[in-house]
């Protein structure tokens, strides 16, 4: 699979490392300091400036109408997207940085809040906007989009988990691709049920008191429906995804042993009817 760069992403982790380096360094004149790095790369880099401000301004607005929509917005916050709003494309948000001295300081922290948030929060964010606008502000926009909603393979998610550790850094891909790219859901999802099944129904036909009734009503759903109808079934119950999402995860970072056990029980004791219905996924 290939691996699309996030230009934006770069960019921003690259603001946030600027800044770090001069609070280090002028500690409470941090801010001044930043002000004038911008200034510099306005003079001497007028393209790296314009991508940055277009960051800014998206990442500012995505923000505040995310706010407006919750109806956590404040009256000043309204006023700032009011005349956010105004600005059609890339043009006129240079037009207005060069009239209107204040602009900047409107937009500046979007990309530091932005790039605080997590991966779900980050795609739900690129979500607010359309992308035909967000292209009039960012020529990168659509990679940042490929890249934030990108299908992922098993190896990938496996990999991720052993990094991390952490259940919910792949619950948050899952729903992020639910978001933004529900084909990339489905194939991810699918290959998750074939694990999830495989090794529950060994467990319900050999130990059945160490199954759960949440695992026994999914193991009858996938064996009841077609593999379509039980992902659309299961797509909005989080609870049920996340039973699947951690089966797959413990059973995939479990030892060679383990698995070869399980894979011999299943192809003596499970129907091949079953079977063929999984390897369509």
């Amino acid at each position: 699979m290939i691996d699309i760069e996030n230009i934006n992403e770069n960019i921003r982790n690259y603001l946030e490392d600027i800044y770090i380096i001069l609070q280090d360094k002028y500690g409470y004149e941090a801010g001044l300091k930043y002000y004038e790095f911008l200034d510099e790369l306005k003079d001497n880099k007028p393209n790296t400036y314009e991508i940055i401000l277009s960051i800014m301004f998206l990442d500012t607005i995505r923000l505040l109408i995310d706010k407006d929509n919750k109806k956590f917005i404040t009256e000043d916050e309204k006023i700032v997207l009011k005349y956010l709003n105004e600005f059609k494309n890339i043009d006129d948000l240079l037009e207005a940085n060069e009239e209107n001295p204040n602009l900047l300081s409107m937009i500046i922290n979007g990309p530091f809040k932005f790039n605080r948030l997590n991966i779900k929060g980050k795609a739900t964010m690129l979500l607010t906007t359309s992308n035909e606008y967000a292209f009039e502000f960012n020529k990168f926009h659509y990679l940042e989009m490929m890249s934030t909603f990108k299908e992922r393979t098993k190896e990938e998610i496996i990999n991720l988990y052993k990094e991390t550790e952490n259940y919910q850094d792949i619950l948050n891909i899952v729903d992020v691709l639910y978001l933004g790219n529900i084909k990339g859901f489905s194939k991810l999802l699918l290959l998750m049920i074939e694990t999830f099944y495989k090794w529950k129904k060994v467990i319900l036909l050999t130990n059945p008191k160490m199954i759960t009734t949440d695992e026994i009503e999914l193991i009858n759903l996938i064996e009841s429906n077609s593999i379509d109808d039980f992902i659309y079934k299961i797509s909005c119950n989080f609870d049920w995804i996340e039973i699947i999402v951690e089966s797959f995860i413990f059973y995939e970072t479990n030892d060679i042993l383990f698995k070869e056990e399980i894979e011999d029980l299943y192809n003596k004791l499970v129907s091949e009817e079953i079977k063929i219905k999984l390897k369509e996924v």
